[in-house]
């Protein structure tokens, strides 16, 4: 059975991080296989290093680094280091453009099919 493991930048319990996703509170990392079915894992703290610069390539490296596992980030909003992201890494964001969890957890299990192709071109480069 096809697999993603996410992770979703939040404020709390229940809202998404409002700002850029590497500066997130801390991330709820899941489980979704292709029917839909969403395991938690665990909650990861963010270790937040001191941005040099808008966009610092240290923070993206961090973020890679903290969640080398994941295969999607879910975001309200991400950061300049959001090209990084998508051009330079393994991993796939996601926008969901709702703070509300719930809703971007469903939202995410609506696009597995892309998110699954996305992760799939990535592995294959």
């Amino acid at each position: 059975m096809r697999k993603l493991r996410i992770s979703v930048g939040m404020q709390d319990e229940n809202l998404l991080y409002d700002g850029h996703y590497g500066d997130s509170s801390f991330f709820l990392i899941f489980d979704l296989d292709e029917n839909g079915n969403c395991v938690f894992v665990e909650r990861r703290e963010n270790t937040k290093i001191e941005e040099h610069s808008h966009g610092d390539i240290n923070k993206f490296n961090e973020i890679i680094r903290l969640l080398r596992d994941v295969d999607v980030l879910v975001a309200y909003r991400m950061g300049p280091n959001f090209i990084n992201i998508r051009e330079r890494s393994n991993k796939v964001p996601f926008l969901t453009r709702t703070r509300d969890f719930n809703e971007s957890l469903e939202m995410v299990r609506k696009n597995f099919e892309n998110l699954w192709n996305e992760k799939r071109k990535k592995s294959e480069a």
